[in-house]
């Protein structure tokens, strides 16, 4: 594939299917890849051993496959988890655990900065750059769920 290759979690499922149907790929196997990108929270496409090599390889060729990194992860008293998140084009964003007397509660970022500027949120301090993309708030949501789990 010529020039930047798209990462397989913000393309759509149409997207998908139709890359597996042209390159002659049963169309099965774009639900299956769809499923460990999405409620498997796989990280590479070696960890869908169901999925045959050759299909792997040219996911690989086609697609980029990129996550959020941890950058800091703070926990006060109450338990309240903030963490940062490293976006694949050097943004920081953030996400926050809030624990309550009958539930967990997720802030989630969907936006690299904002124009709300809440004074406990450090992506509040910063300007509104972009949009995130469904993979970068998936990531949010799947760590803050990880975390929720421990507690």
């Amino acid at each position: 594939m010529a020039g930047k290759k798209s990462d397989i979690r913000n393309i759509s499922f149409q997207e998908l299917l139709d890359w597996i149907l042209e390159n002659k790929f049963p169309k099965f196997r774009a639900k299956q890849i769809y499923d460990w990108l999405w409620k498997k929270s796989v990280t590479s496409y070696d960890q869908m051993p169901n999925v045959p090599k050759a299909i792997k390889d040219g996911l690989k060729e086609s697609f980029d496959f990129s996550f959020l990194t941890v950058a800091d992860e703070q926990v006060s008293e109450d338990g309240t988890v903030k963490a940062a998140f490293n976006t694949p084009v050097k943004q920081t964003v953030e996400g926050v655990l809030i624990p309550t007397s009958s539930r967990m509660t997720a802030c989630i970022s969907s936006q690299a900065g904002c124009s709300l500027a809440c004074k406990f949120c450090a992506t509040g301090r910063l300007k509104l750059l972009r949009n995130l993309l469904p993979g970068e708030i998936y990531d949010q949501v799947v760590y803050l769920k990880n975390q929720a789990a421990t507690r």
